[in-house]
């Protein structure tokens, strides 16, 4: 059975955004969904966060990863080190690299080293990158040099911003519609 995992992002929480929205609709079709409190700010760091997700996630390839911002960093490093295939990795402002802003002291561990592209890319049967093109937290430029370090072409939502909240993402039927696409 297809279980899906939220990894939210600095200073966030499984309440948060679009993410209680994604849960439900979920539910609805009877796919399991978890998002899992981890530790921020205090706490966060790269080590502590796959800590959780190692402890918790299962271990079986119909496993789906959906990171949010510093998220989709933990998720590609899981993803990296995991010794199975995963169905799915859905990336939503991602970035591993400087943000050159205050989060940056937050996220310094997710960042080096670099993740292992090869190895994320040889066992993850879809990849989806999502970016708005207007983000001010993340520059949208670091989110496309992910998306070309894993070979896929970034899907860039116009005045998406940060794909939050605050950009009015409490409902994401987009990113519904690219995970209901693997199942079709």
């Amino acid at each position: 059975m297809t279980a899906v995992w939220i990894i939210h992002g600095t200073m966030s929480s499984p309440q948060a955004n679009w993410f209680p929205w994604l849960k439900a609709q979920l539910a609805g079709r009877g796919i399991d969904c978890h998002i899992p409190q981890l530790p921020t700010p205090d706490g966060q760091n790269l080590q502590n966060w796959l800590g959780v997700l190692n402890s918790t996630l299962p271990k079986d390839d119909n496993l789906i990863l959906i990171g949010h911002s510093i998220g989709a960093a933990c998720a590609l490093h899981y993803a990296a080190q995991a010794r199975h295939k995963l169905a799915g990795l859905f990336l939503l402002c991602p970035f591993v690299d400087p943000m050159g802003n205050e989060y940056d002291a937050y996220c310094q561990s997710f960042y080096d080293p670099k993740p292992d592209w090869s190895a994320i890319t040889s066992c993850i049967n879809n990849i989806v990158v999502m970016a708005g093109d207007n983000d001010p937290y993340v520059p949208p430029h670091l989110s496309r040099l992910f998306a070309d370090q894993l070979g896929v072409e970034p899907i860039i939502i116009p005045g998406g911003a940060h794909l939050n909240a605050d950009a009015g993402f409490t409902e994401f039927p987009q990113l519904l519609n690219e995970i209901s696409a693997i199942w079709q």
